[in-house]
């Protein structure tokens, strides 16, 4: 476990219960990540570690799993068509290139093109700009989220998932619903059509008159950039911030996390299972530090625990910001040569196998 340090801690939570875990840090100078994503094929954290490490001919000293892919359990929930299967839940930059754009204004963890670890919410607030060979489309906060019903709408316009309503009045507009940075859906609207909102990635609304006709493919990809966010080098979503400036924080409706669009919230009952997370938080302390703290039961299951507990957990300890892992999160964390919490999973065929995944973040 070179350039990681770990400190065993326990207390008790406000109820009484006793946890137990561990504070696990790297400095920030020794500290670079890559982010592996499998669209179709969950794997095991273990194979993620031996193709990254074969491929880059580094040694991980940590890892976790990171965002979800999009299946077909949820896409038939979401009533999204089938193009729509394999495609990142959440923000995603590898290597410079953004795989899939924030749609929301949740927190990421990501590594700058100057080396700097940062941690911060995200979003298209700034704007956002496209391209595909000689065409190229750049859009402000004025072309962002804009009212449905004005029809005196700019050439390009934008839609996230902060948006509020369900539709965009597209009338006799071209369409282009994406899935990370791939063209899934070209609608050539009819005249007062309503296009629904499809929670899976921006929508793009283009006057008919300036459509470049090179982006009628459905599968297309397009180069695009953050306005604001151009020197990301790795970036991925976490969940919900809890600590800043060593204070406990909570936002998670400016955020998007109880926003009608999440696709983590679809009942009363899980929204309500947002204000716990699943006792694994990552973050940055006064010191230069990278940080994980990760509570867990005696067989090194991840345990639910309030949002604020850990967040004073965190502030006892003296970190400066953290967020948690997504509420939904399952997998596993890893340093060194072992399993710090790994997600209950029995396979009889592979015993050995911890639970699968569909992408991990790998530090080294």
């Amino acid at each position: 476990m070179e350039h990681v340090s770990e400190i065993e801690i326990k207390g008790h939570f406000g109820d009484g219960k006793p946890y137990v875990g561990s504070l696990l840090k790297i400095p920030c100078e020794n500290f670079q990540f890559g982010i592996s994503l499998s669209k179709f094929h969950k794997k095991s954290l273990q194979t993620f570690i031996k193709h990254f490490e074969r491929r880059t001919k580094s040694s991980i000293c940590m890892a976790w799993s990171g965002i979800n892919v999009l299946d077909e359990e949820t896409a038939k929930e979401n009533y999204l068509s089938e193009s729509f299967i394999g495609c990142p839940q959440g923000f995603y930059v590898s290597d410079g290139q953004v795989i899939n754009p924030p749609l929301f204004n949740k927190p990421s963890f990501l590594l700058d093109k100057e080396g700097n670890i940062r941690l911060e919410n995200i979003s298209t607030k700034k704007g956002i700009k496209l391209s595909c060979r000689s065409h190229k489309i750049e859009m402000g906060p004025k072309n962002r989220n804009l009212d449905p019903e004005n029809t005196d709408l700019p050439d390009f316009c934008f839609y996230d998932l902060l948006y509020e309503k369900d539709y965009i009045y597209a009338n006799e507009r071209v369409i282009i619903q994406m899935g990370g940075n791939q063209i899934k859906e070209i609608i050539f609207s009819r005249p007062g059509q309503k296009v629904p909102l499809q929670p899976s990635g921006l929508t793009i609304s283009i006057n008919d008159e300036t459509f470049p006709p090179s982006w009628d493919m459905r599968e297309k990809e397009l180069e695009i950039s953050l306005l604001g966010y151009e020197n990301i080098q790795q970036a991925i979503e976490t969940g919900p911030m809890i600590l800043n400036d060593s204070f406990p924080y909570l936002a998670l409706d400016s955020e998007g996390w109880l926003s009608k669009h999440s696709m983590i919230i679809t009942d009363e009952e899980r929204k309500a299972e947002i204000f716990d997370c699943p006792g694994i938080s990552i973050g940055l302390d006064w010191f230069g530090n990278f940080v994980v703290l990760a509570l867990h039961d005696t067989q090194n299951h991840p345990i639910k625990v309030a949002c604020v507990e850990m967040a004073a957990i965190l502030q006892e300890h003296k970190i400066m910001k953290a967020a948690s892992f997504a509420p939904d999160w399952k997998g596993c964390l890893w340093v060194g040569d072992k399993a710090i919490i790994s997600t209950k999973y029995e396979n009889p065929e592979d015993p050995e196998m911890f639970f699968p995944v569909s992408s991990a973040v790998m530090a080294y």
